[in-house]
């Protein structure tokens, strides 16, 4: 995983583990605390990429949850933070495996898995293909702003238009007029008319003219 950062290289991780040994104790707390610090320092940074091959509980769940995108097969992947055994001790309640943590589960209700596959092998080939869309390192690909163009005028400090206490009103003409201008202008500025590349849904008979203060509809590219 360090590795991986410091190339800007994406990060898969093939998952089948029951989690961490009670007889480890906190050298396995540890061990997943350091995987954990790792997800989250590459967030944003690498994609991470996670395929749930097998029983995966505990630790071995929290892991494939932080990354980006979570592939799982059905009847193979389980995702939970402890098994059926346990829930039925605890709860008295029966359920199966794929019941508590399936790919099912979490591709449809939990939202946990992003894409679900019948077998190992497709679930492996669309890994493949989803890599090939991404740069082989984002070293180099990340977007950046000439200096001279960069925008260096700072915005009016609040203490100059704010109230001195906390429980005074904020009464001051400047506030009051930048407060009006901004209700003027959303109130009275159409929306802008869609561009060559997108076009407005279906019109629901609401015009702009008549609620000129909902949202506007997304444009469908």
């Amino acid at each position: 995983m360090d590795m991986a950062i410091a190339a800007g290289a994406p990060l898969v991780s093939l998952n089948d583990g029951a989690g961490a040994r009670i007889q480890e104790g906190v050298s396995a707390l540890a061990g997943y605390g350091g995987i954990f610090r790792r997800n989250t320092a590459a967030s944003g940074v690498i994609p991470q990429i996670s395929v749930m091959l097998g029983p995966c509980a505990g630790g071995a769940a929290y892991s494939p949850a932080l990354t980006d995108f979570v592939f799982a097969v059905r009847d193979i992947s389980q995702m939970f933070i402890t098994g059926p055994d346990v829930v039925k001790a605890v709860t008295g309640e029966e359920i199966t495996q794929n019941g508590l943590g399936g790919a099912d589960v979490h591709g449809a209700t939990s939202g946990v898995a992003h894409f679900v596959h019948d077998d190992e092998r497709t679930c492996l080939e669309e890994v493949r293909y989803l890599l090939s869309c991404s740069p082989p390192t984002t070293a180099n690909c990340r977007p950046r702003t000439p200096r001279a163009t960069r925008r260096t005028a700072r915005a009016t400090p609040c203490s100059t238009w704010s109230p001195r206490t906390a429980t005074a009103p904020t009464t001051s003409a400047r506030s009051s007029r930048r407060s009006s201008t901004t209700a003027t202008t959303w109130r009275s500025t159409p929306p802008s008319p869609p561009t060559s590349s997108a076009r407005w849904p279906a019109s629901t008979g609401t015009s702009w003219a008549s609620s000129p203060t909902s949202r506007p509809p997304w444009p469908v590219c």
